[in-house]
């Protein structure tokens, strides 16, 4: 599902025990996007939480940067170093892969955008940015626009960024010591659902890939749009079951 924080000015940086859970809970890759000289600076691509900590210490962000972290859970397209968030507003590919760069405005993402038909090389973000946010990118930030965002990306969180200092968000957030994040996955990950159970990471259990569900934020399914605590990748209990058995190979599914 991954997590997107956002730090604004004024408000202290997370501290490395809530990257560490951010980075666990959601490890297909990190990146931050924060204003550099009237410019959003993407910084992106750190496949492992030592990488990506390393990075973090020599950015050295204090209380007065606006930040916005993302940490990547892959649910469409490759997971590679190229397919983390943040993205460029651009309906340019290379651009869109781009691991560091200069933009007028960034966008990053939590959920699924269902409607998105991802491929081998863009994911469903990704595509999401190029057919709908790029061309109206100069009228992201105006009321009407706003509301189509969230029209457009229900059940998901979108955040936008541009070089002013202008944040702009969708969907629901949850706020705590002044950092705002897209779900919960910041705090310690306590329990795994399985199909027919629920057990601690604690327990002594063995682990089944094909079983997983993780039990995390009450949202609206993509696929019916009904509201459940029992989801994976955003999906109720009834479509994630209904979407697994449309795949002969499990590796199809988690890939």
């Amino acid at each position: 599902m991954c997590i997107v924080i956002i730090k604004k000015s004024g408000v202290n940086a997370p501290n490395q025990n809530i990257l560490n859970n951010c980075f666990d809970n959601n490890s297909d890759g990190a990146g931050v996007m924060y204003l550099n000289n009237g410019q959003v600076q993407i910084d992106k691509g750190y496949m492992t939480k030592k990488a990506f900590t390393k990075r973090l210490k020599k950015l050295a962000f204090n209380k007065d940067d606006t930040v916005i972290y993302h940490f990547r859970l892959a649910t469409h397209g490759a997971t590679k170093a190229g397919q983390t968030h943040p993205f460029p507003v651009s309906e340019i590919d290379k651009e869109l892969l781009n691991t560091r760069i200069e933009t007028g405005i960034a966008m990053a993402h939590n959920g699924i955008l269902s409607a998105m038909q991802s491929d081998k090389i863009l994911s469903d973000t990704m595509m999401y940015i190029k057919h709908i946010v790029s061309p109206i990118k100069d009228m992201i930030f105006d009321k009407s626009m706003s509301k189509l965002l969230s029209k457009s990306s229900v059940g998901s969180r979108l955040v936008f960024l541009n070089g002013k200092g202008n944040i702009l968000t969708t969907g629901e957030w949850v706020t705590d010591n002044g950092l705002i994040y897209s779900n919960d996955s910041y705090k310690e990950l306590k329990y795994l659902g399985y199909l027919n159970s629920t057990v601690s990471i604690n327990d002594d259990f063995n682990w089944n890939k094909d079983e997983k569900i993780e039990y995390t934020d009450c949202v609206q399914c993509p696929s019916c749009e009904n509201i459940s605590y029992s989801e994976s990748e955003g999906y109720c209990y009834e479509c994630y079951h209904e979407r697994f058995d449309n795949y002969k190979d499990e590796d199809d599914f988690y890939n």
